[in-house]
């Protein structure tokens, strides 16, 4: 029974996985661009 129920989450996990990589890219580019602007606006 453990299994299937692995299984089933798995599928679930596998279908959102796709979704929250771009989430995740969104916030990674997002994070990355505001310290770019935190390191510009330190050095002016």
């Amino acid at each position: 029974m453990m299994l299937i129920h692995v299984q089933l989450l798995n599928r679930e996990l596998f279908m959102k996985k796709g979704f929250l990589d771009k989430v995740e890219d969104n916030a990674a580019v997002r994070i990355w661009s505001e310290k770019r602007q935190q390191e510009k606006s330190d050095s002016l």
